[in-house]
This record gives C-alpha cells, structure tokens and sequence, in this order.
C-alpha cells in the first residue's frame, strides 16, 4: 500500500492510498459506528476481485466493484454481526440511482456514469445469498468462484455458471433482472376482504420474465414467506387483516400497492 496524492486505486502490488488515515470515506459516507478506514478495506479487497480475478472486458467491471464492495459488509458481519452488517448495506441504499444497467456493452472501453456498479450490485450479491437461503452454498460459489479464475480474466457468464452449478438452479433471470436492467424488480400486490377472509394478490413486475424470488408480508405485524414469480398469485387467509405490507429487508426490490 502506497501514499498517494488521490484517495485510492486498486494496482496489482502497489494499493494507491490517501484517505488520510480517517474513518470511512475521508471522514463520510460510512456510518459513524463503524470504525474502520474504508479505502483500507475496499481496495484491498480488490487484491481478489480486480486485481487477481480481473474482468474480460470493462463491460463486466461490477466483477470488481460489486465483490468488493460486497466484501465491506462481509467483513462487518464477521467482526461486527450480521444486524451491523445489514445496517452497513441499509446505508449504501442511497446511493443506488437505477438509471443504468450495470451490465455494460462489450469492446467499446465502457465507462459507467453511475456508482451502481457498486452499491446495487452489492445488493444484488446481498438478495442473491439471501434468496439461496443456504450460507454454506452461497460462501463456495464465492470462493468457488475466486479459485476458477484468480490470476486470470472472469465474465457474467462465467460468474452465472458457477452460481446455477452449485445451487442445482437457474438464477440466469435473477441476476439479469439486477444487472441487464437499470430497473430492480418490483413486488406488485393488492388486498381484498371477502366472508372474513383476507385476498392477498401479488407478483414480481419486471422484464425477466423467468424471474422469481421469495417475499416476506407482514399481516398485522406477523410475517408469511411465500414463493414469488412474474405471473398473479392469489392466497386466502382465513382472518381479516388491516395491514398488508411486504417486508423490506435483506433483499433489494421497489414496492407497488395497487388498489
């Protein structure tokens, strides 16, 4: 790691630092409880995914900056617990624009106009983990993944291949859905009451249409985990509830309550 007059660059031996010694970014953007120096931990992150597994082609740069940045909250987790680390991830929220897709064209020197790159594409690695539901699954196809390809060159594919291979599924949709699109899915649902029951409708609204994710509604304050896709699912519920609303929480998607 190496001074330098900028804030900081990944290099292969030579991490390019000037952060000052401060906490988070210069003093900002990460939260005040966390104590760590942010271009510490981010750059040398890069050391696995930029600078040993590096891209193919600059259209696929969120192989550097969503895994490292995703690496940020992994390290909260280990040393802080997982609630910090959910709140450390809460925090990059407002950062996310959805202007853009982070998938970038191929062999044209792409150049992102957004930070999405980074902070949806963490998300995006965040809602995948969360929607595997398997840690053990979910931290091999992250080492897996490092080992096929380091001191080498890794594309989308390369990264949705090792992903359906060791979950025995196909998340093709899913990972376009975040990165192809500049929108992220969104759970589209209605509630209606009839003979005491309650009517829960929903579905994913988005452009893959192969998509599908779990989703968590609160019903007067008790949750219920259902399976979701792009096509109106219907579910009786044998009681009267005044608030419906999904749960927002370890995976990224927007909100649409139709009436």
């Amino acid at each position: 790691m190496v001074e330098a007059p900028y804030l900081g660059m990944e290099h292969q031996s030579a991490i390019a630092y000037g952060n000052e010694f401060k906490q988070g970014y210069l003093g900002t953007m990460v939260p005040k409880e966390f104590d760590f120096d942010y271009i510490i931990l981010h750059e040398t992150a890069h050391e696995y995914f930029g600078n040993s597994v590096s891209c193919t082609d600059l259209g696929d740069m969120w192989i550097h900056e969503s895994f490292a940045t995703y690496m940020e909250a992994l390290y909260i987790e280990f040393y802080y617990g997982k609630e910090a680390s959910q709140r450390y991830l809460n925090s990059q929220l407002g950062f996310i624009k959805n202007i853009e897709p982070i998938f970038g064209p191929y062999g044209v020197n792409y150049e992102a106009k957004t930070s999405d790159q980074y902070y949806k594409g963490s998300w995006m690695l965040h809602s995948l983990r969360n929607t595997i539901e398997n840690d053990t699954v979910w931290f091999t196809i992250l080492r897996e993944f490092y080992n096929k390809f380091k001191i080498s060159h890794a594309n989308r594919d390369d990264f949705i291949d090792i992903v359906n291979e060791y979950t025995k599924s196909d998340y093709t949709a899913f990972i376009h859905q975040y990165l192809r699109w500049e929108v992220p899915p969104e759970m589209e649902y209605k509630s209606e009451f009839k003979d005491n029951a309650t009517f829960l409708s929903f579905r994913w609204n988005c452009y893959e249409r192969a998509f599908s994710m779990p989703i968590e509604f609160s019903l007067d304050g008790k949750k219920v985990k259902m399976q979701s896709n792009t096509e109106w699912k219907t579910v009786q519920f044998p009681k009267k509830y005044k608030e419906i609303k999904p749960i927002v929480e370890n995976r990224y998607f927007k909100v649409k309550k139709n009436n």
